[in-house]
């Protein structure tokens, strides 16, 4: 174990979500219809919506979250026929399982149950099974930057240590808002780099171009294919400028720039590569957990 891996250990789960400013959890019914939890996402803030699936609420059976990524599956499961769907289909349906962990477990235990997981939220309970909270890579982004100890380990680290070594999905500005939705499920990632704009297309931006409003609803019942036909480049406000980061930059230097930015990801390197919550979180833990990183003195 590195010295500021031990950091990671003594931190608990249940502080962080006391000490974190951290977001309402929305818990509906497993049988409410899509497009209740698409209204959610797109006006309530909220990353993800967490299904009941028993009264009083307890965890020890998976517990199961709908999020933007998974709403946008609407629109490839019934192409050109979304709008039924949305409305008759049960959340339940779309619903994916998330692993948990004990509010006293650590927030490194945590990081590496989404690492096992490969999806950057899992549930929090307590030790009589009952649901305490969801935890997600972007709470930890903000908690980790509040606590002047794990700064001070950021300060050591560049972002070449971490970055992927591997280019962001791009999509041409040419393209549609239905093809960017189909690569961005295909490729399994949550948001699309704008080729020439350098703008971020993410799942959380078209779920609120989408179901954001009554008249975007209406658009979506009535003129489907004229919404999901519109070029990319017309999406104005909907893309979303990210910040930009050098590979030499220090993680705590990205991290600042990350939060501080529209799209909550960094583009490196004259836009070869893209740094997301994910790296900032699981993969940095997983660097520190791999490298003698030493602690602050």
């Amino acid at each position: 174990m590195s010295s500021s891996q031990s950091i990671f250990l003594t931190i608990s789960c249940a502080s962080l979500l006391k000490d974190t400013a951290h977001r309402h959890v929305e818990v509906i019914a497993p049988d409410q219809p899509i497009i209740v939890v698409g209204a959610l996402l797109a006006n309530f803030g909220v990353d993800q919506v967490v299904l009941q699936e028993s009264k009083p609420f307890t965890a020890r059976q998976a517990v199961r979250i709908v999020s933007g990524e998974d709403v946008l599956k609407s629109f490839v499961i019934n192409p050109g026929f979304s709008w039924p769907y949305l409305m008759k289909a049960a959340v339940s349906d779309l619903a994916r399982s998330v692993s948990y962990v004990l509010a006293e477990n650590s927030l490194g235990e945590a990081l590496e149950a989404m690492e096992r997981q490969r999806y950057g939220t899992v549930a929090v309970v307590n030790r009589n099974g009952e649901f305490v909270g969801l935890l997600t890579v972007y709470m930890v982004m903000r908690f980790i930057l509040e606590r002047a100890e794990i700064r001070a380990v950021l300060r050591k680290i560049r972002l070449r240590d971490i970055v992927r070594p591997y280019p962001p999905i791009t999509v041409s500005p040419e393209e549609t808002l239905n093809y960017a939705i189909n690569k961005m499920l295909s490729s399994q990632v949550r948001r699309l780099v704008v080729e020439g704009h350098w703008k971020i297309l993410s799942d959380r931006g078209i779920i609120r171009l989408l179901m954001g409003n009554a008249a975007a609803l209406e658009s979506l019942r009535d003129q489907p294919y004229s919404l999901l036909e519109r070029p990319i480049a017309s999406l104005g406000v909907t893309l979303e400028r990210p910040a930009f980061s050098n590979y030499e930059d220090s993680l705590e230097e990205v991290l600042e720039n990350v939060l501080a930015s529209e799209a909550l990801c960094a583009l490196v390197g004259g836009n070869e590569r893209i740094v997301t919550p994910w790296d900032l979180t699981v993969r940095l833990y997983r660097f520190i957990s791999e490298n003698k990183v030493p602690s602050p003195v």
